[in-house]
């Protein structure tokens, strides 16, 4: 089986498109870095949550046994000042271990999962991949440009994270 992920490298940049690369290699706080570029005018709705089972490739990255149960929560962040113009899709999966240790995850509600996370300025994505051009991966959310998906620290445990950025986020100015 092959993976639609690569690690964020020069060579994975350069398949995407250059506006979006300084947003693509941010280690920090996705939510802080688009409420500074829209001087706060961010807007985060839940389009979903529940239990899944953890593909094959979802339970590697976490290093859990596929088919594994995971919390998972998706969102859409949009540009408030702009009629809601739609500038990424978020998936959140969460081990239930890490619920335990940190119950409010299952209580964000239209709360960006990085208000939570990133609250302790010392938290930094780990082994962060990019989604390969044309994959399945890509794809899957349409009008998608790119993806990127990357473990963060909760407690003793990890989230799995991914974003698909949205045609409108070539908008907006560099991250800062």
């Amino acid at each position: 089986m092959t993976s639609d992920w690569r690690p964020l490298g020069a060579a994975a940049l350069r398949c995407l498109p250059a506006a979006l690369r300084p947003w693509l290699a941010d280690a920090g706080s996705l939510t802080a870095a688009l409420r500074r570029a829209l001087g706060g005018a961010l807007d985060c709705t839940l389009l979903a949550h529940g239990w899944r089972a953890a593909s094959e490739d979802e339970a590697r990255y976490l290093g859990l046994t596929p088919g594994s149960r995971l919390f998972w929560r998706r969102v859409r962040f949009s540009h408030a000042g702009h009629a809601g113009r739609a500038l990424l899709i978020g998936h959140t999966l969460a081990p239930p271990a890490v619920l335990a240790a940190c119950p409010r995850l299952r209580r964000l509600g239209h709360r960006p999962v990085g208000e939570l996370l990133f609250a302790d300025p010392a938290v930094r994505r780990e082994r962060i991949e990019l989604a390969e051009p044309g994959s399945a991966t890509l794809l899957s959310v349409p009008h998608a440009l790119a993806a990127r998906r990357a473990l963060v620290p909760v407690s003793r445990g990890r989230l799995l994270v991914t974003e698909h950025f949205l045609p409108a986020m070539r908008r907006l100015p560099r991250p800062c």
